[in-house]
């Protein structure tokens, strides 16, 4: 075995001499079940990672022409393409919005015929306020606009709902809330921001990956190597007692040996995590500021 970190083959390989006689699919779903449940137990520093999530500007050029009752719309002068699909679009002074669709670079449709009056040469705006985030997110911790001194207020959809329910501000966005995850397979998590914004920006984000599993053909992978494989060795045999040999007074035995290895490791974590003082997020205190600069 390699001297400091070991490999998915290697796991394996002792977990066969362990567990003479169980199938080789079985024991790769096992310690692919125990190491998801190791990584995804607390929040691990090294797994936390920063990105970068940069918006589009909106698109106002040229007009459009919209009749009531109808979910087709034409532009004029407009060039529209069809990374635009998906995104938003609010016509003329109308407080509504709509999900905008590209035909071509001058019709699209909306996702509900049309509510306001009839316009010809009408002002409009196409935007984007919901973006895709990474595949391997697991847990979201942060996001600001790039030279910001604080982050972004996470609020849920209800909250954002009450706060601006047409979402009728554009301009640099000051909080946050995850959105529902969109059609693609796998589902991965979205975010919406507000304002909406209302220039290419660049907002960097925290988050805590999500555990990429081997498969069977990943013999050379390294599992993590801050991990304990006696952790993965012990949660393995837990399954195996409980669900292979009916032992559970063994496999509750090997399951409490799980537990302690993980405990040694939230300790370990925690001395080589630095200390914090422990504050209030900003936006519950920053009324404090305002009251002292009054």
């Amino acid at each position: 075995m390699s001297a400091t970190r070991l490999t998915f083959g290697e796991i394996r390989f002792q977990c066969q001499k362990r567990f003479p006689g169980v199938d080789r699919d079985i024991l790769d779903s096992y310690i692919n079940e125990r190491y998801r449940r190791i990584l995804r137990r607390g929040d691990w520093q090294r797994l936390r990672v920063q990105a970068v999530l940069q918006t589009v500007a909106p698109y106002e050029t040229g007009t459009v022409a919209a009749t009531k009752g109808s979910s087709s719309i034409t532009g004029t002068d407009t060039v529209w393409t069809e990374t635009m699909s998906g995104r938003a679009i609010r016509i003329a002074a109308g407080e509504e919005y709509y999900e905008f669709t590209y035909v071509s670079p001058t019709s699209g449709t909306l996702d509900r015929d049309y509510e306001g009056e009839d316009a010809t040469e009408a002002a409009y705006s196409i935007w984007q306020n919901v973006y895709v985030l990474p595949s391997d997110l697991h847990v979201l911790h942060s996001i600001r606009v790039l030279g910001s001194p604080r982050d972004l207020d996470p609020l849920t959809q209800e909250e954002l709902d009450e706060r601006a329910a047409n979402r009728g501000t554009e301009g640099t966005p000051d909080c946050y809330s995850p959105h529902m995850e969109d059609l693609s397979t796998p589902p991965r998590s979205q975010v919406e921001l507000y304002p909406v914004p209302d220039a290419v920006m660049a907002l960097p984000f925290w988050y805590t990956q999500d555990p990429t599993l081997f498969s069977a053909s990943q013999t050379s992978n390294f599992v993590a190597a801050w991990l304990n494989p006696d952790a993965l060795y012990c949660g393995v045999e837990a399954e195996v007692r409980r669900q292979l040999e009916q032992d559970y007074v063994g496999g509750q035995a090997a399951e409490s040996m799980f537990n302690l290895h993980l405990s040694e490791m939230f300790a370990a974590e925690a001395r080589r995590t630095p200390a914090r003082q422990i504050k209030m997020a900003d936006r519950f205190t920053r009324h404090n500021l305002r009251r002292w600069t009054r």
